[in-house]
């Protein structure tokens, strides 16, 4: 990840979200990372479920027992305003 854009957790509402991905294109960040012992109770199936909800913009990268790294490869279009 050398010279990659990759966002403060504090910075970014609920990822991934469609407002979250459009934050994330605006600043160019191109990879995120979970650290999977952050998420209690029903956080990490709920992680698990918009990971795949938003598969078309995310490829894994490395995932172990630990974390889970994605790059973003795309963004979804955003609505006419």
């Amino acid at each position: 990840m050398p010279g990659a854009n990759v966002a403060p957790p504090t910075s970014v509402p609920l990822f991934p979200s469609a407002e979250s991905l459009a934050l994330l294109e605006r600043d160019q960040v191109r990879y995120a990372i979970f650290h999977v012992k952050d998420y209690k109770g029903a956080q990490l199936p709920l992680l698990l479920e918009r990971l795949e909800t938003f598969s078309t913009y995310l490829q894994r990268v490395y995932v172990d027992d630990q974390m889970m790294l994605y790059e973003i490869t795309g963004y979804p279009e955003q609505p006419p305003r």
